[in-house]
């Protein structure tokens, strides 16, 4: 299905629960995203600007393993799930707790609020090195914005940055123990990863990024400081 076709299907959506077969995971939008997490699985929504309609979207989603216990929990509340083709499966009958527009005001609170964690900083002064952990995109204060990634193919000036690593921003560690310093940022990336949330390409992109900045590393030669070596 396009994105246009998902949201047109979303709006004459009313109690019905549309999961998506995308690669090797099942996917939910918008009032279909609602419905999955107040009342299946709380899981983690994401939003995102798509360009080719001019618009947001809301998600959620889980790899396909997961299906089996989506589906039990489906039927233990009394829904009901039939399947609409290859890749389109719809649980029924669902209970509606909240409206739409009062959940995308909830959803948007809790991108708020973490904005406002990423934005915390906590500087650590190695010698001669001082850069940011946790602030702006996870490699520094002076490191480049990040390039906004749309999984859907679509960016916008306005569109939210991933919460994955930062290509753009090179490391340029000055001593072995600020190297240690941003071992250990990558292996903290690596261990809040959340593979459920996204998709096989998503995940082999990030793995990319990972990668290059590992090699800026051993290029400076301070990878044996953290065990990369």
């Amino acid at each position: 299905m396009t994105v246009k076709e998902i949201i047109e299907q979303e709006l004459r959506n009313k109690n019905a629960i549309y999961l998506l077969k995308e690669g090797m995971f099942f996917r939910s939008y918008n009032r279909s995203a609602m419905l999955m997490v107040t009342t299946l699985f709380p899981y983690k929504v994401h939003k995102k600007w798509i360009k080719k309609v001019n618009e947001y979207i809301y998600y959620c989603g889980f790899p396909e393993q997961g299906l089996t216990k989506v589906k039990k929990k489906a039927l233990e509340k009394g829904y009901s799930i039939s399947n609409e083709g290859e890749k389109m499966l719809v649980i029924t009958g669902v209970m509606v707790k909240e409206s739409y527009e009062n959940w995308q005001k909830q959803v948007e609170g809790v991108e708020s609020a973490r904005k406002v964690e990423r934005s915390e900083e906590s500087v650590i002064e190695c010698g001669r090195c001082a850069f940011n952990v946790r602030g702006g995109n996870g490699w520094g204060s002076s490191s480049p914005s990040a390039p906004q990634n749309d999984e859907m193919g679509s960016s916008s000036p306005s569109a939210p940055q991933n919460d994955e690593m930062d290509s753009s921003s090179p490391l340029a560690p000055q001593n072995d123990e600020c190297a240690s310093v941003k071992g250990l940022e990558i292996i903290q990336r690596l261990r809040t990863y959340q593979v459920a949330n996204h998709t096989p390409m998503e995940t082999m992109q990030f793995v990319t990024r990972l990668q290059k900045n590992l090699a800026v590393m051993e290029n400076a030669g301070v990878t044996g400081a953290i065990g990369f070596g």
